[in-house]
Order: C-alpha cells, then sequence, then structure tokens
C-alpha cells in the first residue's frame, strides 16, 4: 500500500488496514486517526504497544422508550375524556421514540494512557468494525513479540 499524504510510514511499516473512508489507518506499528473538517483537524496517532485497550461503543437513552410508553398509556387513557390530550400524547410518543433512535450513538474507541481516538461509526456495520478491532489486536501482540524476540536475540 502507498503512504497517505500526510503520513509517513517507517521503513518497515505497512498498512494493514483502513477503516471509515481511510480516516483511521492500522499499521504494523500504530493506529492513526487523521480527519479534516471546515477548519478543524484532528491528527492522533498510539503506537501498538501503547493501546491499552479497543471497543465498540454504543450509547441509547431507554428513558426515552419509557416516556414514550407512558405518553401512549396517557394517550389511550386520556381517549374517551379529550380526544386533543389524546391526540398530543400520541404525538409525544411518536416524538420521544424519534428522539431515542436520533440520539443513539455507536463509537470505535482506541484508548492509550495519553489520549483517546473516538471514531463515530453510525453508518458502518458491525462486522467490518469487529474485524478492525481483531486486526489490532493481532497487530499489537505480533508487534510485542517481536520487540521481545529482537530483545532476546540482543541479549
Amino acid at each position: 500500500m502507498t503512504e497517505s499524504a500526510s503520513m509517513k510510514l517507517f521503513p518497515d511499516e505497512r498498512i494493514l488496514l483502513e477503516a471509515n473512508s481511510g480516516l483511521l489507518k492500522l499499521t504494523t506499528h500504530r493506529v492513526r486517526f487523521e480527519h479534516q473538517r471546515s477548519g478543524d483537524s484532528v491528527v492522533i496517532g498510539i503506537t501498538l504497544d501503547a493501546v491499552a485497550s479497543c471497543g465498540l461503543v454504543t450509547t441509547t437513552y431507554p428513558i426515552l422508550l419509557l416516556l414514550a410508553l407512558l405518553a401512549a398509556i396517557g394517550g389511550l387513557a386520556s381517549s374517551s375524556h379529550d380526544s386533543g390530550a389524546m391526540l398530543w400524547l400520541f404525538l409525544a410518543a411518536c416524538l420521544l421514540v424519534l428522539a431515542y433512535f436520533l440520539s443513539r450513538k455507536v463509537v470505535l474507541r482506541i484508548s492509550s494512557a495519553g489520549d483517546d481516538i473516538i471514531v463515530g461509526v453510525q453508518r458502518v456495520g458491525r462486522a467490518p468494525l469487529l474485524e478492525f478491532i481483531d486486526a489490532l489486536e493481532q497487530a499489537k501482540v505480533q508487534r510485542l513479540e517481536n520487540s521481545a524476540a529482537a530483545r532476546r536475540q540482543a541479549t
């Protein structure tokens, strides 16, 4: 694979995997996130030996679904008394369900002692993300084994 315009590879380094349209790169030595948007830019690199954890994190707010259920029950209870209140409560229930799905967040988080790489991955399927996590863990183990072997040869 070729080098990106802003990422210079070490002499013995090669890119193993790219994710999120090339914004996230896994190499034999490190994981790198580069993103530019409307004047803002982020470049975070973490060497494989410094990666502490890597995970897929989903955040939801189930309280919104509970409130939607309560609003729907309230709408049913008020249907015989006040059709206006019933309509508003059902509308509120629909808006709360919509808010639940719109507020749902899925991120890939790669942590080290110094910094985290957090990549929003809403429209990416689960399988490619798990593949990236597996590849990162395998690359880290391989890198640590190679370093240990080099130290043994040096002594």
